[in-house]
């Protein structure tokens, strides 16, 4: 939805070079063509971005939630009621549980064709709504508007 609003505000602001570009006798498919090819560029920037730094973040993100988890952990079975201390039940518990210390996060290819599939549906959509309203007006009720 953002960037359904996002995008709808650019073709507002755009509104006079489409009347324009349309009372010029310019096809409306390659106005709605050089919207689409404009932001899939824009997204396909934004994608290999978010790929070469989601690994980095993502590992840094797991890292501190484990090591958060585990000391909560430890600090929850030592302070439990009939546990004990050192040495007690609890602690003889949580020795037997195998603890997980270290975790790997990638990203495989799967996934990331996933991602960019649904990325790629969501900005042909949001290109679609804003733009199709727009394109539908004659050249001269676009430019004579005053939004």
């Amino acid at each position: 939805m953002i960037l359904a609003l996002l995008i709808l505000l650019s073709v507002r602001e755009r509104r006079k070079e489409m009347g324009i570009l349309l009372a010029m006798g310019e096809k409306r498919s390659k106005l709605m063509g050089q919207l689409l090819i404009e932001t899939f560029a824009v997204a396909t920037v934004a994608f290999l971005i978010t790929y070469a730094t989601g690994g980095m973040t993502s590992q840094f993100m797991t890292d501190q939630l484990l090591s958060r988890e585990v000391t909560e952990a430890t600090s929850t079975v030592a302070t439990q009621t009939g546990f004990g201390g050192p040495g007690g039940p609890g602690q003889q518990m949580l020795n037997s549980i195998p603890q997980i210390t270290e975790m790997t996060t990638n990203i495989d290819w799967v996934t990331l064709i996933q991602v960019m599939e649904i990325g790629s549906l969501i900005v042909f959509l949001s290109v679609l709504f804003p733009s199709v309203a727009l394109l539908r007006m004659n050249p001269k009720e676009i430019l004579l508007r005053e939004d």
